[in-house]
């Protein structure tokens, strides 16, 4: 069974487990800050390190999650993980995480990337105009790229909306060829 698969399989299990909205979306902060600490290369090489002995790794674990003050389940999950010889595709869970949370929230996250940060009224405008057609509350995160030149590209999932400036151009400049 592939690595996503069996990510998508913790992802649900930890995610059953919570009800309410808040929780929900604590576990997906939980997710993304344990995948930002275990990506950092001491701490990958270190759980993944075939000379260290489980029980020291299982020691740090706990310790990193008596510190944490991640939900209980999250913690759960983490131990069976890593009980599992998994710890590993941690990230792989996360994304899951974000993606089921998303879903029961009927939310919508839309990557936007614009040459300067836009003026809250265009935001407001741009979050209105993708609920609208998407009929789902919408959650705009931002990426400031002179590249782009001008104009907007809006990333929902693997689609690409690409209205900026450096493609319109690239797009009269094949025409002329």
């Amino acid at each position: 069974m592939s690595a996503n698969k069996i990510a998508k399989r913790y992802a649900v299990a930890v995610t059953s487990l919570i009800e309410n909205k808040s929780d929900l979306e604590k576990l997906v902060i939980d997710a993304g800050g344990f995948c930002e600490i275990i990506n950092q290369s001491e701490y990958s090489e270190y759980f993944l390190h075939p000379k260290i002995y489980q029980s020291e790794k299982k020691l740090v674990l706990q310790k990193m999650l008596d510190q944490s003050g991640y939900l209980p389940a999250f913690q759960n999950c983490l131990r069976v993980l890593f009980r599992n010889k998994r710890i590993q595709i941690a990230s792989e869970v996360a994304i899951n995480i974000s993606k089921i949370v998303d879903e029961r929230l009927d939310l919508l996250r839309v990557k936007i990337s614009v040459t300067e940060q836009p003026s809250q009224e265009t935001s407001t405008k741009l979050e209105q105009a993708f609920s609208k057609k998407f009929k789902k509350n919408v959650i705009l995160e931002y990426d400031v790229s002179p590249k782009i030149l001008g104009g907007i590209i809006a990333q929902i999932g693997s689609v690409v909306y690409d209205g900026s400036v450096r493609n319109k151009l690239s797009q009269i400049t094949g025409n002329f060829k």
